[in-house]
């Protein structure tokens, strides 16, 4: 159950949201009591409970209304959902299409069928009237299906749904002998501002310092990810590919109207052209394959029937995935999260002091399930020198992730008067035009409906939110960066006392940076410095010392797959040619960077460019998209540029002169912390008119010749 009937209950009971939606998969014969008007003859397929309760004044909630599920309002259309209740009454029907179901608010607050029609899919509002407000209804029926996760709503037509199994996996190829063990832990949001590893001495964070920084590993000091948020920039960093080729983050996909943020959304995820994913290759490889929390964007595939409950590639593990309890720890990996009853059903407060130990938090399970599972590798013998079994395993955790949720300990370390970001406005020469895609909307949403410390009327692109609020959202932030280093350091502990250290490449990876205010940013989301600088700390045995401690190399998160083939001595995939090839093809696009930490002979020349991007809405009365693409120079500068977006190609046009758009330029030699663009400059000239024809360079096939 993706629900316990404890927490089923209890929410039924003591939410005050006018509908709540719960999907279950039956997997026993003999449920609670409590979800006892399930119809028993469903057997494996999708049902739903739909806890329909009064509103504050007593009243029933109306579900009234057509829920649209394509893209003409008014019409109604097979598959359309067409809800009818009378205002007060207890009875409702509810059609799709042609087919229609009755069903009646029993006393229990929930809901009796006389008739399954169609299944519930996920859990955010469309069209529709509703008096009291009525949210989150959404149905599949043989049309078609209407899936919506929050923020966005899909329409799905008919077709084959889900697709076929996939095949089983061919026989893995022995692992090569002596092959190091590898160790991923990945990080929701963790920007590379914290701790000495990051010379950020306000923030907190021993363990990570002192396993890297103090035991012979390095801190990246320049690493930047393809896509500033979170699932298209797992997509690139698993698939070694950039989003103009996985169509995740771009701004558009392969499937018109979807959400796009599942790693093999290009080719829908039919089996036979799957894009080479990390843990897979290690699985093929002979590596006993493990893991838990969040590597790929939970849930992001489960239209595909690839749900974060198999890890969200089916291929991937070879032992089963360990998955967070329920969908809001799934999703933001806090307890309370949003939507809990703590907060009356709304998404709740950005930040909070959480009176649970380390242990019952989200993170705090995640960090139990990987100590246990070396424990139980170390009893079984995996992973040990000379057995020939190597592990990859891969911790997800959450924090800091939004909301700020840490036990109360890590907020006591961090005084009321926390330092201020040192650039809390907008950069000059910065165009409004291309504010309103920064990232700020996600704090907006979490603090709109939680009480006054956070007006959202009192920001905006002149004006920073206030220093107060900006001052209680920094601390929370820094509480869970260090809640965070502490399950690390559980984490590294095992992995010490089980006698793995010294043969087992650790890897500590930020998704994305994260603005705590600066620009008059919040949020990831941006092409600037801190959306797109992420945390990338590696320790790799018998490390060669000049690669140690705070390591100055440009890399990029693309560059992690070819890396980690590399060290272990797995075979590697060759370099992708030209701009795109398919997922049929397996190849990547990252360089590996393995001889800076290992071998005698001189470490392979390092880039000189890091490459990002990140889609913006038009300006003014324009439509659809522009792809924001952003270069970092290792001689100090970035150069960004808006291309408008071709959904033919899902990617930018670049067949317009370059100049003709929007751009920006930041010397970070002299300005760190990005209070001046200085495209305008004519000082300047000269590195904008190399940085230009860098970036075209990076994303335009070479010209063919003639004879």
């Amino acid at each position: 159950l993706f629900y316990g009937a404890a927490t089923l209950s209890d929410r039924a009971r003591h939410s005050s949201h006018c509908m709540i939606l719960i999907v279950i998969r039956i997997v026993l014969p003999d449920i609670d009591h409590d979800i006892a008007m399930v119809l028993p003859t469903v057997g494996l397929s999708w049902v739903a409970l739909v806890a329909t309760l009064g509103a504050s004044s007593g009243a029933v909630c109306d579900l009234s209304g057509v829920w649209h599920g394509h893209p003409q309002p008014g019409v109604i259309a097979p598959g359309d959902i067409q809800v009818t209740q009378a205002q007060g009454s207890t009875t409702f029907t509810v059609c799709i299409g042609a087919q229609c179901e009755d069903g009646v608010v029993d006393s229990a607050g929930g809901v009796k069928w006389t008739k399954l029609v169609g299944t519930v899919a996920a859990n955010t509002p469309t069209n529709g009237s509703a008096a009291p407000p009525c949210t989150r209804i959404n149905w599949t029926a043989d049309e078609g299906r209407f899936w919506c996760k929050e923020p966005w709503c899909e329409w799905v037509p008919p077709g084959p749904s889900p697709p076929p199994p996939l095949p089983p996996p061919p026989p893995p190829i022995p692992a090569p002998p002596g092959a190091m063990n590898v160790l991923f832990i990945a990080c929701d949001d963790l920007r590379a501002q914290f701790g000495r590893s990051f010379q950020t001495p306000e923030v907190l964070s021993p363990n990570i310092d002192a396993f890297f920084l103090d035991g012979g590993g390095a801190a990246m000091q320049h690493s930047y990810v393809q896509v500033a948020v979170c699932g298209p920039s797992r997509s690139s960093m698993l698939t070694g590919r950039r989003p103009d080729t996985t169509y995740v983050g771009t701004g558009g996909t392969a499937e018109p109207g979807t959400a796009g943020w599942c790693w093999c959304e290009r080719t829908k995820c039919a089996s036979a052209s799957l894009f080479m994913t990390l843990p897979t290759y290690f699985r093929r490889h002979g590596y006993v394959t493990a893991g838990g929390g969040k590597l790929f964007h939970p849930d992001a595939c489960s239209r595909f029937d690839f749900p974060h409950a198999v890890g969200d590639d089916p291929r991937a593990w070879t032992l089963p995935y360990y998955s967070e309890a329920n969908n809001t720890q799934i999703q933001w990996g806090s307890i309370p999260g949003p939507h809990d009853p703590i907060y009356g059903g709304n998404i709740g407060r950005s930040f909070l002091e959480s009176p649970l130990a380390d242990e019952d938090e989200t993170d705090g399970m995640i960090a139990t399930d990987a100590v246990n599972r070396l424990a139980n590798f170390s009893g079984d013998g995996i992973g040990k020198p000379g057995a020939n079994r190597p592990f990859f395993l891969s911790v997800g955790f959450h924090k800091p992730h939004l909301p700020h949720v840490a036990p109360r300990k890590y907020f006591d370390l961090y005084p009321i008067n926390v330092s201020l970001a040192p650039n809390r406005f907008v950069p000059t020469g910065f165009k409004e035009e291309n504010f309103h895609a920064d990232g700020t909307a996600e704090l907006v949403s979490y603090n709109v409906n939680a009480g006054p410390t956070f007006k959202a009327d009192h920001q905006g692109f002149a004006t920073p939110v206030d220093e107060v609020f900006s001052r209680e959202q920094r601390r929370g932030y820094f509480a869970c960066v260090s809640f965070l280093d502490a399950q690390v350091g559980r984490v590294l502990g095992a992995l010490t006392a089980h006698g793995y250290k010294e043969n087992t490449v650790v890897l500590l990876w930020g998704d994305h940076g994260w603005h705590l205010g600066d620009t008059n940013s919040w949020g990831k989301m941006t092409n600037f410095e801190s959306g797109t600088r992420n945390a990338m700390l590696w320790r790799v045995p018998n490390q060669r010392p000049e690669s140690t401690g705070l390591n100055n190399r440009f890399v990029e998160s693309i560059d992690i797959f070819p890396t980690l083939v590399e060290l272990t001595g797995v075979p590697a995939l060759p370099k992708c040619g030209g701009l795109d090839q398919p997922p049929t093809v397996e190849c990547l696009q990252g360089e590996s960077i393995a001889s800076e930490f290992v071998g005698t002979a001189v470490p392979s020349p390092p880039k000189q460019h890091a490459f990002s991007q990140w889609p913006y809405p038009k300006w003014g009365n324009e439509t659809g998209l522009r792809e924001g693409y952003t270069v970092r120079s290792a001689d100090g500068y970035r150069y960004t540029y808006y291309v408008p977006y071709d959904p033919t190609k899902m990617s930018g046009n670049w067949s317009a002169p370059m100049g003709t758009f929007d751009e920006e330029l930041y010397d970070y030699n002299t300005d760190k912390w990005e209070t001046t663009s200085f495209a305008a400059n004519v000082a300047y000239a000269p590195v904008l008119t190399k940085l230009r024809a860098v970036l075209r360079a990076q994303y335009t096939e070479p010209p063919t010749t003639g004879n």
